[in-house]
């Protein structure tokens, strides 16, 4: 008979930080993302700290204004919000984000103009904040020119309006619910 993995009576799920999970910490009760992570970071007195909750807020205070604005509005806010909460995740690990640089930009000399995600083009660069990113989550950080639609294909969260917009595109995810990991109780057996 299969089980059910828990530990301290919460069932464990692939959902769990990806550098190191306390399984043994204290619940926190909230259910705000923004709050969880401020409490996180007062908590700690630290130089990095302090400069990684004023990122932070500034993140989360893009993001706010990002849920007012129109459609057509939201996305510099919520790249501004994205930016801001990379500079606190860099910040907290000690990363110096002092006079640093976005690390992505576009090739603004191109004589091909163009609103075709087809043709649309970004350039990661090989210093800035994306790279420092990059190199925190041990990505490759080299600078590459990338076609925004070969990106947006690639996000998971986007990728099914993607697929219907772009009606030649295979689907690359496929949906999963209630995920966990189980265990046999008559052998050391288990998988998710």
């Amino acid at each position: 008979m299969q089980k059910r993995i828990t530990v301290n009576s919460k069932n464990i799920t692939i959902m769990k930080p990806v550098t190191s999970a306390e399984y043994q910490g204290k619940t926190v009760l909230t259910d705000s993302a923004w709050e969880y992570v401020e409490l996180w970071l007062k908590r700690r007195s630290s130089k990095e700290a302090k400069e990684a909750l004023f990122y932070w807020q500034q993140a989360k205070h893009f993001f706010e204004a990002s849920e007012c604005l129109p459609q057509n509005s939201k996305p510099l806010t919520a790249y501004y919000c994205c930016l801001n909460a990379t500079k606190a995740l860099l910040c907290i690990n000690k990363i110096d984000v002092n006079n640093i640089s976005h690390g992505i930009t576009q090739n603004r000399h191109s004589n091909e103009k163009s609103n075709s995600l087809d043709k649309a083009e970004v350039i990661f660069l090989g210093a800035g904040a994306l790279t420092e990113l990059s190199r925190y989550l041990e990505e490759d950080v080299t600078k590459q020119t990338y076609i925004i639609k070969d990106l947006l294909y690639n996000i998971p969260c986007i990728h099914r309006a993607f697929s219907i917009t772009y009606s030649g595109s295979p689907e690359l995810f496929v949906p999963i619910h209630n995920i966990g990991f189980v265990r046999e109780d008559t052998t050391s057996r288990a998988w998710i």
